[in-house]
């Protein structure tokens, strides 16, 4: 993942959060046990669900935001170019290159028709994904 996404789905995040916990927070008081006498709401048929359903949901929305956001800070980051470097100097292959490479590779061996492929670049890895109708 790119780091300007990174930062933009990170804030997002944040915003979120910020929203989400002061409103579980509220709504933590609200919630009716037998220990607390007070009503959430007056809403015929659903208000004595009304600040179960909110304390929980925010609990549940936290939970899942939380979780994105440490997938987000962990997500590995993409590159559209890997620099080989060797004695005589350094060779940099693009994206675009190895997947034109791995194209030609497979129309010149018949394995498939109608071959799709895609590269994804990492730091120290390059994933290879080749779809298509096997002949």
């Amino acid at each position: 993942m790119a780091t300007g996404k990174k930062i933009i789905l990170i804030i997002l995040d944040l915003l979120l959060l910020t929203l989400v916990l002061p409103m579980t927070w509220d709504y933590y008081n609200f919630m009716e046990y037998h220990w607390m006498p007070t009503t959430s709401s007056n809403i015929p048929f659903i208000g004595k669900y009304m600040a179960d359903y909110l304390f929980w949901g925010n609990i549940v929305l936290t939970v899942i935001l939380l979780i994105a956001l440490i997938v987000i800070l962990f997500y590995p980051r993409t590159y559209i170019d890997v620099q080989l470097t060797s004695n005589n100097g350094v060779l940099t292959l693009k994206k675009s290159a190895i997947e034109g490479f791995v194209a030609e590779k497979v129309k010149e061996n018949d394995y498939l028709k109608n071959s799709k492929i895609a590269v994804s670049l990492f730091k120290n890895k390059i994933k290879i994904d080749i779809k298509g109708e096997i002949i």
